[in-house]
């Protein structure tokens, strides 16, 4: 069977973003891929 990493994107609101930034560090330690706006959107996308 063909193990695909897990794929995640976090959808908050601004009062969040402190604790969503610690859920997106804690996922991509275990192997998951995020997906945060601040992290992973390039300027002018």
């Amino acid at each position: 069977m063909d193990k695909r990493p897990l794929k995640v994107f976090l959808c908050h609101a601004s009062a969040d973003k402190p604790k969503v930034r610690e859920l997106y560090r804690t996922l991509k330690r275990r192997g998951v891929q995020p997906w945060l706006d601040a992290e992973d959107l390039i300027p002018g996308q």
